[in-house]
């Protein structure tokens, strides 16, 4: 720690070299009882003078005697010195938080405070959320004052302290403050909100997300990541440990099965190939992410003759779909006969019509 430019260790080591050379030019005169009083006389001298309060501005943190409003520099940060009486201090801030009060500096924490509430939302398959309202703010912002909190220290009646977001006047001229505004009404004066001015940091691009992207109630949402916006942003990192969460309902999305037509020529069989087109599948999702199997019914699945039938699916279920099922038609058509090759047998008038023949072939079903 710097002495008007010079160091304490420096300081020592001079005053060491003296006491010697004092020591050895008194050892050359006089008795043993004359030099052992120089001596004692010189040990409280040196530890007087190296004892001397520190008046230099403190651009690092060093050991050494601190004064109540003394700053220093360490790691990044501003530090003031809280303690009641010149003090000495072995372990630098911010360790040692009973003596040492953080004001500035880079690289400063701050935790996300407020609330904010979440639009519930139909399932989409993601976990990404949306704000509803949002009533989040940064907690440890500083500000350009020295002391943007109360610090016990000697006041006069002229000094103001920002203390929870108002400004104190000290009442009483030259007097030492144990206890802080407004429990110590006796010599302090609440005079309005605090007119400290923050540095220019805020919250930005904030993104929050539900705990599961399937469907559910009271389903949590936490912050995921937000950024820091501001000329002062620099200064600042920021720790969403703890940062408020909210809760919000995933509702089920709407899914459409419906069954395709079809249609097929009269063979006297059942028709086996039904098949269904869905309308509503997100984020990939398709068939195999519904829970059950496909089936039909309807007077179309066992229908043979000639006609129109409907067909009917069922059989899926889903907790992430709300599904409804569409009929759809069947239709059989009459199958056409084609005849050929037929030789007509010769007869004997019989008064009739009738004919035999061979060779005759068509296309009926058996």
């Amino acid at each position: 720690m710097a002495v008007r430019g010079m160091s304490c260790v420096n300081m020592a080591s001079v005053f060491v070299v003296l006491l010697q050379r004092y020591g050895k030019a008194l050892g050359g005169h006089g008795s043993g009882m004359e030099r052992k009083k120089n001596s004692l006389f010189l040990i409280p001298l040196f530890i007087f003078v190296i004892s001397l309060p520190v008046l230099a501005d403190y651009p690092q943190w060093v050991t050494g005697s601190y004064n109540p409003g003394d700053t220093v520099t360490y790691d990044g940060g501003i530090y003031a010195w809280r303690v009641p009486h010149q003090d000495w201090s072995d372990v630098p801030p911010p360790n040692d938080s009973d003596k040492w009060e953080f004001v500035a500096g880079a690289s400063y924490d701050l935790a996300v405070g407020g609330s904010f509430s979440v639009v519930d939302k139909e399932y989409d398959g993601a976990v990404a959320a949306n704000f509803d309202e949002n009533n989040l703010y940064l907690n440890g912002v500083q500000g350009s004052l020295m002391y943007p909190t109360w610090m016990a220290q000697q006041y006069y009646d002229t000094d103001t302290v920002s203390y929870n977001g108002r400004d104190y006047a000290f009442l009483e001229n030259d007097r030492w403050s144990s206890d802080p505004p407004p429990d110590d009404t006796a010599y302090w004066e609440d005079i309005g909100e605090s007119q400290m001015d923050e540095d220019d940091v805020s919250l930005s691009n904030i993104v929050i997300e539900f705990a599961s992207s399937d469907v559910g109630n009271d389903i949590m949402v936490t912050i995921v990541s937000a950024d820091l916006a501001g000329t002062d942003a620099a200064a600042y990192t920021l720790d969403l440990d703890g940062a408020p969460t909210a809760t919000a309902n995933i509702t089920p999305a709407p899914l459409t099965v419906e069954a395709d037509d079809k249609s097929k020529t009269y063979d006297g069989d059942p028709y086996t190939g039904f098949t269904v087109t869905y309308t509503g599948f997100v984020s990939g999702d398709d068939e195999t992410d519904l829970d059950g199997s496909l089936d039909f019914s309807g007077d179309a699945v066992d229908a043979t003759d000639v006609g129109e039938y409907t067909i009917t699916p069922e059989g899926f279920t889903s907790d992430n779909y709300e599904i409804t099922f569409e009929d759809g038609e069947l239709s059989i058509g009459a199958r056409t006969l084609n005849l050929s090759d037929f030789d007509a047998d010769s007869k004997i008038y019989d008064g009739t019509t009738d004919v035999t023949g061979t060779g005759f072939s068509d296309d009926r079903v058996s």
